[in-house]
Formats: C-alpha cells, structure tokens, sequence
C-alpha cells in the first residue's frame, strides 16, 4: 500500500480482520515498485564489453536500459551447441512484444549501444506477462541466443563465479551488481510474497500480479539495493555466491527489490547457469 487509512475512512468490506488465526495484521506503506530499466550513470558498466559478463548494460533494442543475468546453456539437447543470455521478459523481450531474433545490445541504448554496432544476441525465447492484478506471473523471464559462443564470459561482474543455485529463506544475506547502482549488498526480508506491479507508468490501472516472490531489502547501512536499470541482474548469497533470484522491480528511491525465484526462471525457460 503506498497509503495507509484509519478505519474509519474505509468500507467495512475493504478492511482486515485484526487477527487471522491469532496472528495479528497490519498494513505496511510502501513506495510502488515498477519494472526497474532505465537511468544514465558512467562506469565501466555502461561500455562495450567483450566478452561480455552478467551484471552489465544490456537490453532489447525498444529498451533504454537494462542488466544482462547471466551465461546459461539449454536443458533441450538440440541446443547444446549454443550459448544464452538470461534476462527479463520487460528488458529482452520488450514485455513480450519483440520478435524473435530481434536484438539484444551491449550496452543497452541509453548506454550509446546501436543495433549495428553493439547487437550481442537475438531474443531467443520468452515466458509472456499476464496483465492482471489477480494473475499468478511466477517470473518475468526471457532467454536470448548469444551470436557467438565466446560473446559471453560465465561469471557476474565483481561479484565473480556463480556456485549454483539455492532456495532463499528470511533474512538470507543477498548481494548483486546491476548497471545502475553496481554492486549492492541486501537481505530477504520476505521469501514469498504476493506483488503487483505497474506495466506502465502513465496508467496506473494496468497491472500484472505476481506470487511467490522474493523482496529483498538493502543491509543495514545501506539506502539502496536497486534502482531502475537495474532490472535483470542476478541475486545471489553473499556467503557462497549461489544464485537465488532474478530481479524484475524496484521503486525509484531503491528501498527495496522483487526478484523472481531463480528454480522458477530456469525450470520455465529450460536452462542452467554457467
């Protein structure tokens, strides 16, 4: 809720119980979450790389800005042979509107990238987003095809290997390294929790709900996880370095994040990460 009302502005319908099953309700104010792509910003992250890495400026063509995931390879053996980039459905797949093949550039365009000289790969394949606000999105996953098998280096940015993957569970310490605010350190702080997300910044009416989220807030100290740009970037334990989610959303002022959890991502999209 981005407002909080005393109970007797609100329609006895619209309230919650005081308790469910002896477990007492509240409701938290929260600035509104939007798909986290755009924002200017100057280090190494917004150039030319190549190989390039996860934690990167990368992003559809119809994109402004975004972050490249990861490397990953296919679980369908007619693809063994090729190379992956993992994204977000909104950043490679211009939320499901982009044709297939069409390019993936590193940097991302607000990051000077064109589409003649920076095209990393062509969108591949793509779990579309329902709008609706009482939907059931799991991810927000897209899966493009690297141009070249050694475009792409495994790894993540600064944050290095990635040592597989695990479940999150409350209070598990995160870190990532996105294009806009680099590498940030942040805690789990609810491991499944129900989203609605905008689709559109001029309509707030248009809405996609998504369920069994992580949120992700930043560690004590530190004022921002993530901000717009940001989106795409791969979350992972700041002990062992195991991938745990992919992050889609995040207010402006960085407060907090939703990322998808990442078991979901790769089982819809059929990959593993390198």
């Amino acid at each position: 809720m981005t407002q909080k009302l005393p109970r007797h502005l609100l329609a006895h319908a619209s309230c919650l119980p005081e308790h469910i099953d002896g477990i007492p309700t509240d409701i938290v104010e929260a600035a509104p979450a939007y798909f986290a792509a755009s924002s200017p910003c100057s280090l190494r992250k917004l150039r030319e790389q190549r190989p390039a890495q996860g934690g990167i400026s990368g992003a559809h063509e119809a994109i402004q800005a975004a972050t490249l995931a990861a490397r990953c390879v296919s679980r369908r053996l007619e693809e063994s042979m090729d190379r992956f980039v993992l994204g977000n459905c909104h950043t490679l797949a211009d939320f499901g509107s982009a044709a297939l093949d069409s390019s993936i550039l590193q940097p991302s365009t607000n990051d000077g990238g064109t589409a003649i000289a920076h095209r990393l790969a062509g969108l591949h394949r793509f779990v579309p987003i329902l709008e609706s606000a009482t939907g059931s999105n799991r991810i927000d996953a897209a899966l493009a095809k690297l141009d070249s098998t050694n475009a792409m280096d495994p790894g993540i940015c600064t944050l290095g290997a990635i040592q597989g993957t695990a479940s999150a569970t409350l209070g598990t310490r995160v870190h990532k390294h996105g294009r806009t605010t680099g590498s940030t350190t942040g805690i789990i702080d609810d491991p499944s929790i129900d989203v609605l997300v905008p689709l559109n910044r001029q309509d707030p009416t248009r809405l996609a709900q998504f369920v069994d989220q992580l949120r992700i807030r930043p560690r004590p100290g530190q004022l921002v996880f993530a901000q717009p740009g940001d989106s795409g970037a791969l979350v992972l334990t700041k002990g062992d370095n195991s991938a745990v989610g992919l992050l889609f959303a995040c207010p402006d002022n960085g407060s907090y994040a939703y990322a998808n959890p990442i078991s979901a991502v790769l089982d819809a999209l059929e990959i593993d990460l390198e």
